[in-house]
């Protein structure tokens, strides 16, 4: 009743026996090349269950028969046949994988036998429900399929050299794997595959809440494809301070007017900004606003060499202040001619005459810049009679 199939060699075993001839049975050796009968082995009383070993060097035939109540052993080679006695009508067999243990079910007893697959010892007796019959054993994945191990989740910030980690990944048979990475949810990011088993990205930037980014890996040992693992990357956004720019030096004249520019100041976050202008050297003057991006002032009045004033800008972005810039402001002087439509002789008059020389002076000239002034006298009149 029973069939399995020898996974090291390429035959297949069936169980047979006779209703009318309960105490005797049979296994018949199918090659599955040419798929015909190539031997007939003589077993226990009514054979049920049976498996091979995973090394193909048995097969194990459990005999149902009461009369019998046994295991049949058989050497593939050369089909001799071992007999194990059992207890309570045996019917299914499995053998673990590693060819160490073998299963029997025994249907009388609704027990599980564990034997010694060397020394056909019991290990022990596994209590189950009535009657059992067939034997099932899962292992976990078939010897060759890979498994895939995306590595743990990290978190980083924005930015950042990231490098995920496939090296957990492993093949049971040890044939060498390739790797697949693929983006699933984040941002996306270019992934530099020169190390396949540790991919590199740099972290994107984010909003100010962070974000993830989601990645899948499979492997495959050129026949079978492992499940995807996912790995999780955090990124949190990190403030980049801003960056003043007081504008371009300048140069004016007294009494002008000058206006500042802040607006080359950038934020590399895009953050709204403020303004805070201050005077670092100079005549002092009064800004129209020092918290505008353009302020502006009066050129002071100077003297002829003129003078400098300078200015210090610091903007922020609402987390940090940047480092300051500062703008040269020169004011240069601007020459008035001296005023001398009030100007008269000092004295007015000189009367009556009496011929002798006087000091006479100039007065009522006057300078705009504060300047001294020297005179010139260039003509003298009289009007004596």
């Amino acid at each position: 009743m029973g069939l399995s199939l020898a996974e090291a060699q390429p035959f297949a075993y069936v169980a047979n026996f006779d209703q009318d001839n309960l105490s005797s049975g049979t296994v018949s050796v199918i090659d599955t090349a040419t798929n015909t009968v190539t031997d007939t082995v003589a077993v226990g009383g009514r054979p049920d269950g049976l498996a091979a070993h995973p090394d193909g060097t048995k097969v194990y035939v459990a005999n149902h028969y009461e009369g019998s109540n046994s295991i049949s052993v058989i050497d593939t080679a050369t089909y001799k046949v071992t007999t194990v006695p059992m207890a309570g009508g045996p019917r299914g067999v499995a053998v673990h994988p590693s060819g160490t243990r073998v299963y029997v079910s025994n249907a009388g007893l609704a027990t599980v036998s564990v034997i010694d697959a060397t020394t056909h010892a019991l290990v022990t007796t596994i209590p189950v429900g009535r009657s059992p019959g067939a034997l099932g054993l899962w292992m976990g994945p078939a010897v060759g399929s890979p498994v895939a191990n995306a590595g743990d989740d990290q978190t980083v910030n924005e930015g950042e050299l990231v490098i995920l980690n496939g090296s957990g990944s492993h093949d049971p048979g040890g044939d060498p794997l390739t790797y697949h990475w693929t983006q699933i949810a984040g941002p996306p990011v270019s992934l530099d595959l020169t190390d396949p088993v540790h991919p590199t990205f740099i972290a994107p930037s984010v909003p100010a809440g962070g974000a993830t980014l989601t990645f899948e890996l499979t492997v495959s040992d050129g026949e079978l494809t492992s499940e995807p693992d996912v790995v999780n990357i955090h990124v949190k956004n990190v403030n980049h301070p801003p960056v003043a720019d007081a504008g371009d030096d300048q140069t004016k004249n007294e009494g002008s007017l000058v206006t500042l520019n802040g607006t080359g100041s950038n934020d590399p976050d895009g953050d709204a900004m403020t303004y805070t202008w201050s005077q670092v050297s100079g005549p002092a003057v009064p800004l129209s606003d020092a918290t505008s991006s353009i302020p502006t002032f009066t050129a002071p009045l100077v003297g002829p060499g003129g003078t400098t004033l300078v200015f210090q800008l610091v903007v922020n972005d609402g987390l940090a202040d940047s480092l300051p810039d500062e703008v040269v402001i020169t004011v240069q002087n601007l020459n008035d001619p001296p005023a001398c439509d009030l100007a008269q002789a000092s004295p007015a008059r000189l009367w009556p005459p009496d011929h002798k020389l006087l000091p006479v002076g100039i007065v009522g000239v006057s300078d705009p810049d504060h300047d001294q002034v020297t005179l010139t006298i260039t003509r003298v009149t009289q009007d004596e009679p």
